[in-house]
């Protein structure tokens, strides 16, 4: 895994990227939903979290890329979740999930194998 970011970098790379050994899925731009609600819209407005084509995702190897229609977004349903006492992540996931990013890091360390 690489996390990467910068507020000020003078050429920035795609927002999302997911890198395969046969494919990589990329996306660049940020999610609509901030540009509506900077708009004035709301969830619920009629195509709300619809992205519109040029911002959809792409996946393919090199040259041979096609685009990949993005899932409907939906911003409220976290807060709404939250909002409900309800837990966006299960806590056993949350805690796997440092399990897995503590023995990646103890991998990198000690240049062996670890497992969480």
């Amino acid at each position: 895994s690489h996390l990467w970011m910068s507020a000020t970098a003078a050429n920035l790379g795609p927002r999302f990227r997911v890198l395969g050994s046969k494919a990589a899925f990329t996306i660049r731009g940020v999610d609509s939903q901030e540009d509506a609600l900077a708009a004035g819209r709301r969830p619920g407005d009629p195509g709300w979290g619809q992205e519109p084509e040029t911002a959809w995702g792409t996946l393919g190897l090199l040259d041979d890329v096609h685009p990949v229609p993005s899932e409907l977004g939906a911003y409220q349903q976290f807060y709404e979740t939250i909002r409900d006492g309800g837990l966006p992540v299960p806590p056993i996931e949350a805690e796997y999930t440092l399990r897995i990013i503590e023995a990646a890091i103890t991998s990198a360390n000690e240049r062996k194998v670890t497992h969480p």
